[in-house]
């Protein structure tokens, strides 16, 4: 059923429209034919039955629109979670050191825009477990694991630490919850009952109209129309990550920005973002470096790490080799990958003198 729910609207409007005035057509034609004039007592019989069958095809197709657009509603508030959890986790890193809040801030950068780009798509399809192979579950993985090796760490206080792991939590949730849906389909056989429903109220009215001749032939054609548009409402609104009337993921979209542009960071702060546009450079060509994908980013230090240097100097020099070893949290002995790029570093000796330096 998902390339039926996967259609636009308009083409789901004209395919019910066409589907059910078809069958309506060939009703009206056999009905005219064999009733014959037997059409006054079939006539009374049918009317008897209107307001049952009415009353039936409305309460089943009441029953799904309000199912199906409390699922819809219930994606999007999701989605909203998502970001909620995404803002807490970012401002909660501001009290980490500052190498702890850019870890954890860059990779919830690259998990919202993955989860945008690729796990909405994901759940579209047919099959929406295809978002557990999803670049959006890696960067996930990748940022539960920094938050909570971090989280865990001594130095980081109780307060913050809960906030992190109450954050992921949320946000783990939230995509949890956000794949069930997508993983679950209307029950086809509830849209049958109704289209039967809906067929059953047409052919009565069909009846009521053959006996009776004159305006009422209006009402079947209402009905007709009453019982298309309600079917295809109710396949339009049935998957919430394609068709017609899907989940905008316009919030995650927002926070995947605003994390990437800074905004969370305590040296940058909301009234100021990092511009990485192409319009920087232009203006000033000295505030940008361009480095292609495959090339490392290169990182220089210049200490006093002589034969005459004291111990602020080596200091210097193992702060600056763990902070290159920690990009990617974790103190390995291995250099990290700042941006997705490899490090090149130096350590140079400034000699302690101008000319050194």
């Amino acid at each position: 059923m998902s390339w039926l729910t996967s259609l636009p609207v308009w083409a789901i409007l004209f395919l019910s429209l066409l589907v059910v005035g078809s069958v309506s057509s060939a009703s009206y034609l056999l009905l005219h034919k064999k009733t014959g004039e037997h059409r006054e007592r079939t006539g009374m019989a049918a009317a008897a039955y209107m307001t049952a069958l009415g009353s039936l095809f409305a309460i089943l197709t009441g029953f799904l629109i309000n199912s199906e657009y409390a699922t819809l509603r219930q994606a999007q508030s999701l989605v909203g979670k998502e970001a909620a959890a995404a803002s807490r986790l970012a401002w909660a890193t501001e009290a980490l050191p500052s190498v702890d809040t850019a870890l954890v801030q860059q990779r919830l950068g690259v998990y919202l825009s993955d989860s945008e780009q690729s796990d909405f798509k994901a759940f579209g399809t047919d099959k929406a477990q295809n978002a557990q192979t999803s670049p959006g579950f890696g960067s996930l993985r990748e940022l539960q694991s920094v938050s909570f090796t971090i989280a865990s760490r001594s130095y980081v206080a109780s307060a913050t630490s809960n906030a992190m792991e109450a954050s992921m939590a949320d946000l783990t949730d939230a995509r949890r919850e956000l794949l069930s849906i997508a993983d679950s389909e209307m029950p086809i056989e509830l849209l049958l009952l109704s289209a039967i429903a809906g067929f059953a109220l047409i052919i009565n009215a069909l009846f009521v109209s053959l006996r009776s001749g004159g305006n009422t032939v209006y009402v079947a054609v209402g009905i007709i129309l009453i019982v298309a548009l309600d079917l295809a409402l109710i396949v339009g609104i049935s998957a919430p990550f394609r068709g017609p009337f899907v989940v905008d993921a316009g919030p995650v979209q927002t926070m995947a920005t605003e994390v990437q542009s800074g905004v969370y960071l305590p040296w940058v702060g909301p009234s100021r973002v990092i511009e990485s546009s192409a319009k920087t450079c232009t203006a000033d060509a000295s505030s940008c470096v361009r480095i292609a994908p495959d090339e490392p980013i290169q990182l220089a230090a210049l200490l006093r790490i002589g034969k005459d240097a004291d111990a602020s100097g080596l200091d210097d020099l193992r702060g600056f080799q763990l902070a290159i070893d920690y990009l990617d949290g974790k103190f390995d002995g291995e250099d990290g990958r700042l941006l997705g790029h490899d490090v090149a570093h130096w350590e140079v000796d400034d000699e302690c003198s101008p000319e050194g330096g």
